[in-house]
C-alpha cells in the first residue's frame, strides 16, 4: 500500500464521516495511529460512544475545526505500517551423534533409564515421602502418598531425554529451591516446564448442591480440569522470533516435538551468548561513563572549592587594604604623645597593628605560596 498524502481540512471531514478504526484500516496503519496523527494536526475527533449514538438516531455534536495554529502541519503524509514478519523457522540439526538426534527427531524411551539428577530427585522425595506416610497414625502402616501416576511418568521420560540432550550440548539443566527448572542457554538461565494443559468445563450440579443453593440459576458450576494435553512452555523470553510454547494434539504428541524443543533451545543459545555479551558491553559502558561522570563530579568540586578559597584569600586581602587605609588615617589624626592604653603608647598601638594587617596580608608570602595553599583543596574541603 502506498503512502498517502491527506489534507487537514480533509482529514478533520474523513474522521466525522467515517469511524477512526475503519479510516485507520484504509491508510494500513492503526486506529491509536491515526488519532495521533489528529492530534499533531489539531484535528477533533468523535469522543466516545458518537457513532452508537448516531446510528440510535440520538442527537449528537460535531467539534469545529478551529483555525491551525502557526506551528500546526496543514497536511500529512501517512505511510502505512509495514505487516509484521513471519517467525523464523528454527534450525534443526540434520544429524547429531552425540545426542541421538536426527532430522529433527529426539527418541523418547519407553522405560526411564538412568534418570537425570533432577528426577532422580523426584523420585527419590516419592519413595521418602511414600516411607513416611507409613508410619503415621491415621495411616495404619499404608502409604497414603499415591506413586507417580502413568501421565508424571511419562512426563518424567520426556523430560529426561530432553535433559540429556541438552547436558551433552554443554546445557546443563538445574531446578530452583521454588521447584522451577531452568537450563544454561549462552550464560543465561533460561526458566521452562511441562505441564498438563487445563481446561474449563461446566459441571452439572450435585444434588446437594441444588439443594444449598449453588449456582441454582444456571445448573452448572465452572471448574478447571485437566485436558489430558501436555503443554511446554519456554517461560523466559528468548531472542529474535523464536517459538516457546509446544501443545500436543491427538495428531502429534509431545514425544514428537522434543526434538524441536531441543533445537530451538539450541538455537536460542548463540542468540542469548550474542545478547549476553553486548550486555555486558553496555554494562562496563555503563560503569566507566558512571565513573568519568564521578570523576568529573569531583574535580569540578575540587575547582569550586578552590576559587572559593581564592575568594577568601581575596577578601582577605581586600579587608587588609582597607585596614591598612583606615591606619593610615589614623596616623593623620593630631598626635597625643602622652596618652597610654594599657601600658602602651599610641607609637606602639601603631606598630602593633602594622605588624599584624602585614601578616594578613595573603600577597606577603607570593604566588606561589597562595597556589600551594590552593593545591591542598579536596573536594571534601570545608570553610575554616
Amino acid at each position: 500500500m502506498p503512502a498517502t498524502t491527506v489534507t487537514r481540512d480533509d482529514l478533520y471531514r474523513l474522521v466525522w464521516e467515517t469511524p477512526i478504526t475503519r479510516l485507520a484500516a484504509s491508510y494500513g496503519i492503526t486506529g491509536t495511529g491515526l488519532k495521533k496523527i489528529c492530534d499533531r494536526l489539531d484535528v477533533p475527533v468523535p469522543p466516545r460512544g458518537y457513532w452508537a449514538r448516531k446510528e440510535a438516531g440520538q442527537p449528537v455534536v460535531q467539534f469545529r475545526l478551529l483555525k491551525p495554529k502557526a506551528d500546526t502541519p496543514l497536511s500529512v503524509v501517512i505511510h502505512p505500517t509495514p505487516p509484521k514478519e513471519k517467525p523464523a523457522p528454527v534450525p534443526v540439526p540434520a544429524d547429531n551423534p552425540h545426542t541421538g538426534v536426527k532430522d529433527g527427531a529426539l527418541p523418547v524411551p519407553d522405560r526411564l533409564y538412568k534418570p537425570h539428577p533432577v528426577i532422580a530427585a523426584w523420585i527419590d522425595v516419592r519413595k521418602s515421602e511414600r516411607e513416611a506416610s507409613r508410619h503415621r497414625p491415621w495411616g495404619n502402616g499404608r502409604a497414603t502418598v499415591p506413586e507417580f501416576s502413568t501421565e508424571d511418568q511419562r512426563r518424567h521420560r520426556i523430560l529426561n531425554a530432553l535433559f540429556r540432550a541438552l547436558e551433552s550440548g554443554n546445557h546443563a539443566v538445574t531446578e530452583t529451591r521454588r521447584g522451577d527448572l531452568e537450563v544454561k542457554l549462552g550464560g543465561k538461565s533460561i526458566s521452562f516446564r511441562l505441564r498438563e494443559k487445563l481446561k474449563q468445563v461446566q459441571r452439572p450440579l450435585t444434588d446437594d448442591e441444588k439443594r444449598w443453593g449453588f449456582s441454582a440459576k444456571n445448573g452448572y458450576r465452572k471448574e478447571t480440569v485437566g485436558s489430558g494435553f501436555l503443554i511446554f512452555e519456554i517461560q523466559s523470553r528468548l531472542p529474535g522470533q523464536l517459538k516457546s510454547t509446544w501443545l500436543e494434539t491427538e495428531e502429534r504428541r509431545m514425544e514428537a516435538m522434543v526434538g524441536e524443543i531441543f533445537a530451538t533451545m539450541q538455537a536460542a543459545a548463540p542468540l542469548l551468548e550474542a545478547e549476553r555479551l553486548a550486555e555486558e558491553d553496555r554494562e562496563a559502558r555503563r560503569r566507566e561513563e558512571e565513573a568519568r561522570r564521578r570523576e568529573e563530579e569531583r574535580l569540578r568540586k575540587i575547582a569550586d572549592n578552590r576559587l572559593r578559597r581564592f575568594g577568601q584569600l581575596a577578601d582577605q586581602w581586600d579587608r587588609t587594604g582597607r585596614m591598612r587605609a583606615f591606619l593610615a588615617e589614623m596616623k593623620a589624626l593630631p598626635p597625643e604623645p602622652d596618652a597610654i592604653i594599657e601600658g602602651r603608647s599610641l607609637a606602639d598601638w601603631i606598630a602593633w597593628l602594622e605588624a599584624r594587617i602585614e601578616a594578613r596580608d595573603p600577597l606577603r608570602a607570593g604566588s606561589r605560596a597562595i597556589l600551594e595553599d590552593l593545591a591542598t583543596v579536596t573536594e571534601w574541603w570545608r570553610e575554616p
